[in-house]
């Protein structure tokens, strides 16, 4: 699947959690960032995960303590707790990713990351589910490149890119980690093409996960975030 002309991908600048500026009191993945992104046109860009209790939130970090006056873990907190923390002082709640399309309701693209939950393997079903009644255009992504080969299993009309870092960026690694999750043990070759020059300490053989959907080239240069630009 390659990314079209017309694409938002390649056409629409990209709110990295919303246009924020907590100077001004707008915090990042909260309906105010999300609003002020829609009144400039820009698409948003967020971040989806799961609760104790198997509730979809719009939340980037894995701990609390940097966005909210709470702490420990999003993943071991129930909704009805997530719901009680402002988001960095203001009087925002962390969002609830059904909720959050319901409000877009297609005004603008959305790219969504989706977040590495190991403990969880069916967030990608889950958020497909919720994204099949959609109107609005979208892509995914994801740094796990397991959640890609969901993402062509229960989203396959879906641009879906793969994010990675190369320190975490390893066949061997992925399998190690993933294990539990994906007894079936896809091979990473499948997501894989082409090999470029390796950095310092990468095995021969290894080779860089396609940019599925062609996201690559497009995702840092067209976001504009809270004044950041990269993932």
């Amino acid at each position: 699947m390659r990314v079209q002309k017309d694409s938002f991908l390649l056409n629409v600048p990209v709110a990295h959690r919303g246009l924020h500026d907590i100077s001004k009191g707008i915090p990042e993945n909260s309906y105010k960032a999300f609003d002020e992104a829609m009144t400039a046109g820009y698409a948003i860009e967020t971040d989806i995960r799961f609760t104790a209790d198997g509730k979809i939130v719009l939340f980037h970090d894995d701990e609390l303590s940097r966005l909210t006056d709470g702490n420990g873990k999003v993943y071991d907190k129930t909704y009805r707790e997530l719901s009680a923390l402002g988001l960095k002082g203001t009087t925002e709640r962390i969002p609830l990713f059904s909720e959050f399309l319901e409000h877009v309701g297609g005004k603008v693209p959305l790219l969504i990351e989706i977040k590495d939950q190991p403990e969880r393997s069916e967030l990608v079903k889950e958020a497909a589910a919720l994204l099949k009644s959609y109107r609005g255009e979208y892509a995914l992504q994801a740094f796990n490149p397991f959640y890609l080969l969901q993402m062509k299993k229960y989203a396959p009309d879906a641009l879906r890119g793969q994010l990675f870092l190369w320190k975490i960026f390893s066949e061997k690694l992925y399998h190690q980690e993933h294990e539990s999750e994906f007894h079936d043990k896809p091979r990473l070759y499948q997501l894989f093409h082409k090999r470029p020059s390796l950095p310092e300490g990468q095995k021969k053989g290894h080779r860089t996960p396609r940019l599925d959907g062609a996201l690559g080239r497009c995702l840092c240069a067209r976001q504009r975030p809270g004044r950041q630009r990269h993932l």
